[in-house]
This record gives structure tokens, sequence and C-alpha cells, in this order.
């Protein structure tokens, strides 16, 4: 009988290598060299900050898939995101972990950060969000770092839909005028899942949805911003939020239109795997 030949390099046996998943024959895939049968596999590494599916690096990025539990997973690392008032307990302002990520009733919000300086109060920024509203009415609060009174100057960034309208507000130097308003009609209409961009710049601002231009401005404001909470689902005079969340990103930087397809194409193949779909 012929005797089996091994194939050495080195003090490697490569022959004990085959089948063992470390090295096919043929290959010039050399990773055996450094690794032995029996040695434990490497662990993968962790993304990097804002490291999601989106374009570029998301200031701060949440999925909304963590599926239960009080905390929201900011993929920077950097937000410390809870659900309704209490970080730490359920209480009535919670939302409903579900297959899409939460699903908000009135009087449900995220808290995205107890106090937005710091971390929202950027004079250019991209902002998004994912949302299917269930019930249309009045005041419904999308994304709000609001003045904490309902008093001027009333918003630094207000987002929220007023029936099928979406309306965002702003101030400038602490001032608020018509002039820092878009308000688009005929935008929202119920069980229909709607990603909503708004892109803040000197001179340049649009609100896009599902990847087209709603509505715009070119207004040079200066937004001043208050020591006041950053939230999802809650505005300074109103807690409508009856709507379904998917995701939630905030750049500090004026995306490119290409960036912005990239983000809406990545948003709709992840909804697609969670059995939605993304117009």
């Amino acid at each position: 009988m012929k005797p089996t030949r091994k194939r050495m390099f080195g003090d490697i046996d490569f022959s004990r290598l085959v089948g063992s998943g470390l090295w096919v024959p043929g290959t010039r895939d050399f990773r055996a060299l450094n690794t032995f049968p029996g040695d434990a596999p490497e662990e993968p590494e962790p993304p990097p900050p804002g490291g999601g599916i989106l374009a570029g690096t998301a200031l701060y990025e949440l999925p909304f898939d963590d599926g239960s539990g009080q905390s929201c997973q900011d993929l920077s690392g950097v937000l410390s995101a809870y659900l309704g008032t209490d970080s730490e307990s359920v209480d009535a302002a919670d939302p409903t972990w579900a297959s899409h990520g939460l699903t908000l009733a009135n009087g449900d919000h995220v808290q995205l950060a107890d106090n937005g300086v710091g971390l929202f109060d950027k004079q250019t920024f991209t902002l998004g969000i994912l949302v299917n509203i269930t019930t249309l009415q009045a005041s419904t609060g999308l994304f709000n770092y609001d003045n904490t009174a309902h008093s001027a100057p009333y918003y630094a960034t207000s987002l929220r839909a007023d029936s099928g309208t979406i309306i965002w507000e702003w101030n400038n130097a602490g001032s608020y005028s018509a002039a820092s308003l878009i308000q688009v009609g005929s935008i929202f209409t119920t069980n229909v899942w709607k990603h909503v961009v708004l892109k803040m710049t000197a001179g340049e601002q649009k609100i896009k949805v599902n990847d087209s231009v709603v509505g715009s401005k070119t207004a040079t404001h200066t937004i001043t911003y208050y020591t006041s909470p950053a939230r999802i689902g809650k505005t300074n005079f109103s807690s409508n939020s009856a709507y379904k969340l998917g995701y939630f990103y905030f750049y500090d930087s004026y995306l490119s239109d290409a960036d912005d397809t990239t983000n809406h194409s990545a948003l709709q193949t992840l909804m697609t795997a969670r059995g939605e779909s993304l117009p």
C-alpha cells in the first residue's frame, strides 16, 4: 500500500487541516498558517461607531431592533435613549416592541436625550426617521427638540404630522416666524411607511419623503437651542403619537442626494427583512 504523503510547511502539517475548515486544498488561503486545530475561533470585530446600514458615519443611528427592555441601542454608542419617562422601569409612556421596531400609542414616546445640548444642537444636519402612522390626528410628534414651555420661540427643531400634513418648524436666533416653517399637505396616509428626512444648512432646508423632495426653503438662520429634552413622540404641547417607528438617524452634515438614496435603499431592504414594505 502506497504511504500517504504529508504536505509540510515549516512545523505545520497541512494534512491535519484537510476537512478542518481551516484550509481547502488547491486554494491560496494561508490564514491556516496562523491557526491550528483546536484553537478557539476568532471573535468578529465589533462595528465601528455609527457603523450600521447607512451611508458614511451617522452621528446617531437607532435601528429599534432591541426587542425588549427599556433602552434603545444607538449604534454610535453615544445616546442613552430609553422608552417613556423612566429609563429603568416600565411606565405608562413606554412604546411596545414589535418586529418592525416600536409601536407608539398616544402618550408614548422615546426619550433620545434628557438634554439635547451638545447632542442635537447643530446648525447643519440631516435627520431621518421611519414612521408608519396608524391614526391621522392633529399634532403628532415625530421628532421634537422644543423649548420646554410652549411659548416663544417655541421650537428648536420640531417635526410633526398634522393629520396628513407634514410640518417642520425651527427658530431664527430665538425668534419664531413663518420664515422658519415648511408645511406640506397630503403627505401621510394611514398604514404606509414614510422615510422622512430633514436637511438643514445655511441657505438651504429640505424635507424629503421616501427619497423625494416635498418641500424646501432657502433661509439663512441661526437656530437657538435649549436645555430641554429631545424626543420622538412628544411635543411641548401634545402627546399624540399613534404610529409605528422603524428607524432614526442623525448626521451633523448635509448629506448628498446620492447618500440619501443609499440610505433609503438600505431601509427598504431592512423593512423587507422585517416583513414590512417601504415604498
